[in-house]
């Protein structure tokens, strides 16, 4: 990944490489293995004892540890996130007392959501099949989020003849297939086709419409019908910037003054601990 970064040399993150050693005694700031710092199944369990011996390792004679943890697990449960930030002091292997702190960071490693819509409206494939959710209503609400990218009418297609091929081996035996220019075979067609209706079109004003399916996108996603068919009236039928009505609506922006407190008595009630600490010069008199 780091060569690849280092081939774009016009930019400046293509400099990396030049910042980095494998000689762990010049460098104060390492990369460690994964899982070192602590594991996230089934909630997250900092291992404060591997960051002290992997530090004495290096016979640096380390104070203070500060480990990070990026992980798309950061936020899972409350637990992980009431103990993001996991601060002990561990005796080390000479008796010294070394502090050690290890945060989660919410990271994923997937695209941005924007880009995650781009690639499937890209592909347009019959199915998008969520792999991380937390229940079933999660994944319905995740597959709402992609289903007006999906090429349905190629997905009921699909489902259709998967009927038909179930009804031609009922009682174990295969019926015979008509051939081509037979009235059976044009029949079969007709009934294949007839069986994939348009959506249903609904008037918005403005010479504007949207379907059936436009309004399930939305609903699948936890809103409303009256909200929903509001909303994409708004918008001209656009289901993307209906979302965004919607969401600004349960959570409408606030004010620069209220949200300055909100930030000031937040940083208040926060330890006075924190990572800029670790790296402050200590003063004369400590």
């Amino acid at each position: 990944m780091l060569e690849c970064i280092q081939a774009h040399e016009e930019h400046v993150s293509s400099q990396i490489l030049t910042k980095c050693t494998m000689d762990e005694s010049q460098s104060d700031v390492h990369v460690i293995p994964m899982g070192m710092a602590g594991e996230m199944w089934p909630f997250f369990q900092p291992n404060h004892r591997a960051c002290v011996d992997y530090a004495e390792r290096l016979d640096k004679h380390y104070d203070e540890i500060v480990a990070f943890l990026p992980t798309g697990w950061a936020d899972s449960s409350n637990w992980n996130k009431k103990n993001a930030i996991s601060r002990k002091t561990i005796k080390g292997n000479n008796d010294k007392q070394v502090t050690v702190e290890i945060r989660l960071v919410a990271y994923s490693e997937h695209s941005a959501f924007p880009e995650l819509c781009s690639f499937v409206e890209f592909l347009r494939p019959r199915q998008v099949v969520p792999t991380v959710f937390s229940d079933e209503n999660d994944k319905r609400k995740m597959e709402g989020y992609f289903r007006m990218y999906i090429d349905s009418s190629r997905a009921k297609q699909r489902f259709f003849q998967s009927m038909k091929s179930s009804s031609d081996n009922v009682g174990g035996e295969e019926k015979p297939r008509a051939k081509k220019g037979d009235a059976s075979s044009q029949m079969n067609s007709v009934e294949t086709t007839t069986c994939l209706p348009e959506p249903k079109k609904q008037k918005l004003g403005n010479d504007a419409t949207c379907d059936d399916e436009q309004v399930a996108t939305l609903l699948s996603m936890g809103f409303n019908v009256d909200s929903a068919r509001n909303a994409l009236q708004t918008c001209g039928g656009n289901v993307q910037d209906a979302l965004d009505i919607l969401l600004k609506q349960q959570h409408p922006p606030v004010e620069k003054g209220k949200q300055d407190k909100k930030e000031a008595a937040k940083s208040s009630k926060s330890s006075p601990t924190t990572i800029k600490a670790f790296f402050s010069p200590k003063s004369k008199d400590s």
